[in-house]
């Protein structure tokens, strides 16, 4: 004898209830679930009346309806910000490349790190690709990091790395090599390569080499800074250079090329407008500081000091403002006080209402 189908009052009703379950997970493991029981009239286990409880089944119903739904959308946006971040990481990895192909290798400027490793090495060995070597170098960083830089950050490092890797051998066979001033070579070959690098950088990621090297050396050197090792790892390879090819000039080259990178670096990850930050101290900040806010257009805030010797309080004016403000700041604050202490210092980036904001700045 067939089985008599569920109406669809029965199959409306089969709902899971939530018990401390996380957002957006229905919370399969931790719920119970309740069963409408069409003999008897109660729900099952419970032995409570359909009428008390249908307006809870149904609540029941559309939260996990509503729960698969924003599960689809985050599952959507997922997708397509880790497609974005392969594009962005496949752009800077191809002008990296680019730099290293086009520019660095013909004019044998070794720019340090693994990349630079492997070129020494196609430099003793002509017929080793170079792309091919750099991710042969890389494969040994991955495996002993594997555990400890966590995998996202080894999974993109990783795709980094590979596409740089084919973009190289690439550009070396189908781009022809350009032979020029090696002074010139390195400087604009540091700014393609600082770019490509800091581009991989925004999105997390890295294209294999001496950061790698750096963060597993630090396991058994924790006292040492990370800047500091790679530094040391960049400068060791680039001294190598000069003793494989028989010149001190092809180290100096390639510091002057480090140095281009590494402040086309900041600029892609820190932004090229340096903004200004302003303390003043003075008998009249109350003054000063709306004449910033009514003049400039900027905040302010005092932070209350004391002389060391005087022991007299006053209150200190903090104030972020951009590089073409600070000729009309000096104006305004000789203005009302020309005996108030002012220091200027710089500020790599700033983030908040007047200046980037936080999406732009991460």
């Amino acid at each position: 004898m067939p089985k008599k189908p569920r109406s669809r009052t029965e199959r409306g009703f089969l709902a899971l209830v939530l018990f401390r379950a996380p957002p957006f997970r229905k919370g399969l493991a931790t719920g119970r679930i309740m069963r409408y029981n069409s003999i008897d009239g109660k729900m099952g286990g419970f032995g409570l009346p359909l009428r008390k409880t249908t307006a809870k089944w149904q609540c029941c119903r559309y939260n996990g309806i509503a729960a698969e739904k924003y599960r689809k959308v985050g599952d959507l946006y997922m997708i397509k910000k880790t497609t974005l971040d392969l594009l962005v990481i496949t752009l800077g990895a191809a002008l990296f490349a680019f730099a290293v192909a086009f520019l660095l290798d013909p004019n044998g400027i070794v720019p340090g790190g693994v990349t630079g490793i492997a070129m020494l090495l196609c430099g003793l060995f002509p017929r080793l690709p170079l792309g091919v070597t750099i991710l042969i170098l890389n494969v040994p960083l991955f495996v002993l990091s594997w555990r400890g830089l966590g995998h996202r950050f080894l999974l993109l490092s990783g795709f980094g790395t590979l596409v740089s890797s084919v973009f190289i051998d690439v550009f070396g066979k189908t781009l022809p090599p350009v032979q020029t001033e090696p002074l010139l070579a390195g400087v604009f070959g540091g700014l393609l390569m600082g770019a490509g690098l800091g581009i991989v950088f925004t999105k997390g990621a890295t294209t294999g080499g001496s950061d790698i090297a750096a963060r597993l050396l630090k396991v058994p050197f924790p006292h040492m800074q990370l800047g500091r090792l790679i530094l040391l790892i960049d400068g060791a390879v680039s001294v190598a250079a000069g003793v494989v090819f028989g010149s001190v000039n092809y180290t100096l080259y390639a510091v002057i090329t480090l140095y281009v990178s590494s402040r086309a670096m900041d600029g892609i990850l820190y932004g090229l407008n340096i903004e200004r930050l302003a303390f003043i101290i003075s008998g009249k900040t109350a003054e000063i500081a709306g004449a910033i806010t009514e003049r400039l257009g900027r905040g302010a805030t005092l932070l209350h000091g004391e002389g060391a010797y005087t022991g007299e309080r006053r209150n200190i004016i903090l104030c972020a403002v951009r590089r073409q403000q600070i000729a009309q700041l000096k104006a305004l604050v000789k203005e009302f006080d020309a005996s108030a202490f002012m220091i200027l210092t710089e500020a790599r980036e700033v983030l908040g209402e007047g200046f980037m904001d936080y999406e732009n700045g991460l």
